[in-house]
């Protein structure tokens, strides 16, 4: 009897041996999923990083317009990092801070409100001519399929954002005077 014991005793793992072993399965798995997902992501040029950049370049419906392959051409082109849009960001939110200051400060600090406007203004126009450039360049290098493709794929999202056209005549809402279209009941 005492043999048929001590073969069990010896074929069993002891209960810290498996609790060891799950954590470590546990930690490896978390580093797999983490590495995974960033692959996924593309890492810092992420499409959420991508929208962003966009419309902080003052391209709105026009970078979503975009096909996926023509909006990583129009980011490559229009910077040489991502370093200096978020410069440029960084700097537009410190001038925003600025203004709050002298907002709050009493009495009125009219100077500093309108300088830390002024600033605001210089870092959304840099930003928005870097955007409108590429823009341009990137509409040049594409064949007129893929403008049209493109000025369809803008036009259908104005209206998207600007809801239906009224019903008594274009749509002067859209560039163009777009016709209204099949009425309603």
């Amino acid at each position: 009897m005492s043999d048929v014991n001590q073969t069990k005793r010896l074929g069993s793992t002891p209960r810290g041996v498996k609790i060891v072993l799950a954590l470590s399965l546990a930690v490896n798995l978390l580093v797999v999923g983490t590495i995974g997902g960033l692959a996924l992501q593309g890492g810092g040029d992420s499409q959420r990083t991508q929208r962003e950049d966009l419309r902080n370049m003052g391209l709105g419906p026009m970078g979503a317009a975009l096909s996926p392959e023509h909006r990583r051409e129009l980011l490559e082109n229009a910077r040489t990092s991502t370093q200096e849009i978020r410069a440029e960001r960084q700097a537009l939110a410190r001038a925003a801070n600025e203004f709050l200051e002298a907002t709050r400060s009493e009495p009125f600090d009219r100077a500093l409100a309108e300088r830390s406007l002024e600033m605001q203004r210089d870092h959304i126009q840099a930003l928005s001519e870097r955007g409108h450039l590429a823009l341009l360049d990137q509409l040049e290098a594409m064949s007129l399929a893929e403008r049209e493709a493109f000025a369809d794929a803008v036009r259908e999202s104005l209206r998207r954002r600007l809801g239906p056209p009224r019903s008594d005549g274009p749509d002067r809402r859209l560039p163009g005077g777009a016709e209204r279209g099949p009425e309603r009941p």
